[in-house]
């Protein structure tokens, strides 16, 4: 199943969340939660979504990924729509552009050796 995963880390463009899109083998999002609460780690399979220049949304496979659960925010099922006559792709959660609504984190609150 494909999930959409908000993770609660700052994100290369420095944002303090970002958003994975995964593939899982767990079949629910009941499923999912099982093991995000019985393991530290998941292996999901990234995809990025990308826009072809005639206006195409497709997939871009970018591999294994391997997810620190501690770090995940929210979790849910991505849902695809098909775009509408204007354009505008509503597909859940997912930002084409760098319209975010959180601001670039600032220094880490955590200091280097993992205390605070």
């Amino acid at each position: 199943m494909r999930f959409l995963i908000t993770m609660n880390m700052a994100s290369a463009q420095g944002y303090a969340v970002h958003q994975i899109t995964i593939d899982h083998e767990a079949a629910t999002l009941d499923e999912f939660l099982a093991e995000v609460n019985d393991y530290p780690f998941i292996l999901g399979h990234q995809y990025y979504r990308v826009k072809t220049p005639d206006g195409e949304i497709t997939w871009k496979d970018r591999g294994k990924l391997i997810i620190n659960s501690s770090h995940i925010g929210k979790v849910q099922e991505f849902i695809e729509f098909e775009p509408k006559e204007n354009n505008y792709d509503e597909s859940q959660g997912h930002f084409e552009s760098g319209s975010h609504h959180s601001r670039p984190s600032g220094s880490s609150v955590r200091k280097h050796g993992g205390k605070f």
